[in-house]
């Protein structure tokens, strides 16, 4: 249940108050769609029912609550509602001197209801189970009956019996309000596992710098140079000569990091190749292979 805005019209004030003393005993539930119109479900009518915010017809009130009681006589039909806890047992008559405070009570819970689902919402993801949206309900409806009850002038004791009787209509009312117990379990469940994705994906951008550097560390001058089959001995001489000397300076320029991938061998038969034969084994290279010497 998404609520757009907590404000509502002069005219959408008089549809809620109109609704309340037509709807009777049947739960119902407003809030404001993206349109801002008022969206209204009512308890046994399959569909939402949309009033506009500041309509032009003067009569738009009459007709639409006479389009609501419509929708109400179909739905007596396919869904009765369940006898009051009053009617049901007559031996409590006691029950009815109390509606005036059901029916307060309820109206506050109306409007309270963005609240009362920011609340229940926060709590399931704290404790991470739905258990407690039950017991949650009935401990807010115990408060609101305790509180209306101080603010009676010479109130009086109501027995066990009686507190439960008003409890389960006021319930009755407030579970229809209030979002459903598998509408939170199913938000749970979408957010535990997107919160498993996003471990999984940390744990693999962790993993794969470790797997790289691992690859650079392995790496060697030898995988990708192949020294000739044959050499003069005189040039080979020759370079291994400027091999030595240049060894001695590239390595004191070279980083620690090129320092732990390329060895003294490598080095070694690196330089002892000609001008000509590093470009002839530099055109043989593929495109891993050149990009394993990059990263050296």
């Amino acid at each position: 249940m998404v609520t757009v805005s907590r404000t509502y019209s002069a005219y959408q004030k008089k549809v809620i108050r109109s609704l309340a003393k037509l709807v009777g005993a049947r739960a119902f539930r407003y809030e404001k769609a993206q349109n801002n119109h008022l969206k209204i479900h009512i308890e046994g009518v399959d569909k939402p029912i949309f009033t506009s915010s500041t309509p032009s017809d003067c009569k738009a009130l009459d007709n639409f609550m006479s389009q609501v009681r419509g929708m109400i006589r179909a739905a007596e039909q396919q869904h009765p509602v369940v006898k009051k806890v009053c009617e049901a047992h007559p031996k409590q008559p006691h029950v009815c001197s109390h509606e005036k405070m059901i029916t307060s009570i309820v109206k506050n819970m109306r409007l309270m209801a963005a609240d009362l689902q920011d609340k229940e919402v926060e709590m399931v993801f704290e404790q991470e189970t739905v258990d407690g949206i039950s017991e949650h309900r009935q401990q807010v409806i115990k408060k609101a009956i305790n509180t209306a009850l101080g603010h009676r002038k010479g109130g009086r004791y109501l027995t066990p019996s009686v507190i439960h009787c008003i409890e389960k209509d006021i319930s009755h009312h407030v579970d229809f309000i209030l979002p459903t117990v598998a509408h939170y379990a199913e938000l749970l469940s979408k957010s535990k596992i997107a919160a498993k994705s996003k471990q999984e994906a940390a744990v693999m951008q962790s993993v794969a710098p470790t797997a790289e550097l691992d690859e650079k560390e392995t790496l060697a001058l030898g995988d990708v140079f192949q020294m000739p089959l044959k050499q003069d001995e005189a040039v080979a001489k020759e370079n291994k000569q400027k091999a030595k000397t240049i060894k001695k300076l590239a390595v004191k320029k070279l980083s620690r990091m090129v320092q732990q991938h390329v060895g003294e061998d490598d080095m070694s038969m690196l330089m002892s190749l000609t001008s000509e034969q590093r470009i002839t084994q530099a055109k043989a290279f593929t495109m891993i292979q050149i990009k394993r010497l990059l990263m050296i």
